[in-house]
């Protein structure tokens, strides 16, 4: 028996909004179960670099990628969306750091920069005056690139020439308001097995530093 026009209209209108909730009800099951994108506060992407000499450099004596204190603390201390440089060189001392390193520097414009220079200026033999003053030059480049934050290792005390440089470091740098990272304190030890360098850290001595430049990382940073 054929069904009148007003039935076969009102079993049209009972499909369609079936059909709408159904549609409905996949649209959010999908919003409910698909992935959550990874929510990047801004100001933790930002490029980070360390100016260094022979001892933050990897692939010298022992030292590796896994083992270098610059990599560990790239690893360990910034957050992953952060993009590293490190502008460390095996034979370099400050005074060429500032020729090779900072030139590089002007265009990554950098958040975040650690210092750790001065190994090579005493196996160069460059005066403690001189280092201090190239020095005061990487640091204020530094400043002058936008770095907010600034670390400055200065040199360890088994190094029987680092008082005097660290000495003339601290009267060269003590006003320009960056943070010093103390390494005299820490007992470390050298890789026997660097050829033509006496003051590569070994592996345990690289983790020792890697971890004064976190703390001190933490600390200016919950500073802010």
């Amino acid at each position: 028996m054929k069904k009148p026009q007003w039935f076969r209209v009102i079993i049209a209108i009972v499909l369609f909004a079936l059909a709408g909730t159904m549609t409905t009800a996949c649209s959010d099951s999908v919003a409910r179960t698909g992935p959550v994108p990874e929510v990047v506060q801004p100001n933790q992407v930002f490029n980070a670099v360390v100016i260094g000499d022979v001892a933050s450099t990897s692939f010298v004596g022992s030292s590796t990628v896994s083992t270098s204190w610059a990599q560990r603390w790239f690893r360990n201390a910034l957050p992953r969306s952060v993009t590293f440089f490190n502008l460390s060189s095996q034979y370099m001392t400050t005074d060429e750091a500032v020729s090779r390193s900072l030139p590089e520097l002007s265009s990554l414009h950098p958040q975040v920069v650690a210092i750790f220079l001065g190994t090579g200026d005493i196996e160069e033999k460059v005066p403690a005056a001189q280092y201090a003053a190239a020095l005061a030059i990487v640091v204020d480049t530094v400043k002058a690139s936008g770095a907010k934050t600034i670390l400055l290792g200065n040199l360890p005390d088994e190094i029987a020439e680092a008082a005097q440089y660290n000495a003339a470091a601290k009267r060269a740098i003590d006003t320009r308001g960056i943070t010093l990272v103390d390494l005299v304190p820490l007992t470390l030890a050298f890789d026997a097995t660097a050829r033509n360098h006496q003051y590569v850290p070994d592996a345990a001595s690289m983790k020792l530093i890697e971890n004064a430049f976190t703390q001190a990382y933490a600390t200016v940073s919950s500073a802010k």
